[in-house]
């Protein structure tokens, strides 16, 4: 995402824990702050998009953390996956500096940040998601004013919600053909003709086909996604049984070692005797 802003004429100021990430950029004039402080002190728009709650919280109000740098009438945008309820207090937070603070989670995956067509769904003040909206054409087509803080962290764990388990589904069905001794062309060939077809599994079929687990999205990070779900509904006392089943794989398939392995790695999981036996 970071890429597309300094080809649209922003200046760019990076962070990253790992300084090879932030090399590639260098060639387009960015450069590197070396604290959240530092970075919040030369910006205009603070963009982050990190693992999680604990890496957002650390980021934002940590030890020379965004809060501490940054200036009254500056916006921060943060595009990571987490619950409602820690942007929701972030905000109250940042807004007796007089900062805005807007969560912007982003859907589309790797592709999409790569080609800048991200959906991005936004919480927190109109007004600032209309200041915002040079730096969300940078890396976005389609963008959503949700309502109030929080409430894009809440359509994003809804999208989640769909998508984590229909991974879980699709995978159980292949290896199911497996099992079945359907060659894994035939079953792929037919998925893709079929109400099963979906466009970011699509994307995928090269890689069942020559079991290549190498990311562009690791299990864990679904895996913390569908948890982030569950502790939601238990809040709303709502009864989402598939993400709780959801729940149940993605452990499992992390305690197997693919953790740091593309979904597709599910496939394999489900072709072990605990899960080709019940």
């Amino acid at each position: 995402m970071a890429g597309h802003i300094p080809t649209e004429g922003h200046g760019l100021t990076l962070l990253d824990v790992r300084p090879e990430a932030m090399e590639p950029l260098a060639d387009k004039g960015a450069r590197a702050a070396q604290t959240p402080a530092e970075l919040a002190a030369n910006s205009e728009i603070v963009l982050t998009s990190l693992p999680g709650a604990k890496e957002v919280e650390t980021f934002m109000i940590g030890n020379d953390g965004v809060l501490s740098g940054a200036a009254k009438g500056i916006i921060v945008l943060d595009a990571s996956t987490i619950g409602p309820a820690l942007s929701q207090r972030l905000s109250a937070q940042f807004a007796e500096k007089g900062i805005d603070y807007l969560d912007c989670p982003v859907s589309g995956a790797v592709a999409g940040a790569e080609a800048g067509t991200m959906t991005i769904t936004v919480g927190g003040e109109r007004s600032a998601f209309d200041r915002a909206m040079p730096v969300f054409e940078c890396i976005g087509s389609h963008f959503h004013h949700m309502g109030p803080s929080g409430s894009a962290n809440g359509i994003k764990l809804m999208n989640q919600l769909i998508v984590t388990p229909y991974f879980a589904a699709f995978m159980e069905g292949v290896a199911l053909a497996d099992r079945l001794e359907i060659p894994v062309e035939k079953t792929l060939e037919i998925l893709g003709t079929s109400y099963a077809d979906q466009p970011s599994m699509r994307r995928r079929f090269h890689k069942i086909l020559k079991n290549d687990f190498s990311p562009p999205n690791r299990l864990n990070s679904s895996l913390e996604d569908i948890t982030l779900v569950c502790e939601l509904a238990a809040e709303l006392d709502f009864g989402a049984a598939i993400a709780e089943a959801t729940a149940d794989s993605y452990p499992c398939a992390e305690a197997q070692g693919f953790g740091e392995n593309d979904l597709v790695s599910l496939r394999a999981m489900y072709e072990t005797t605990k899960y080709g036996s019940k």
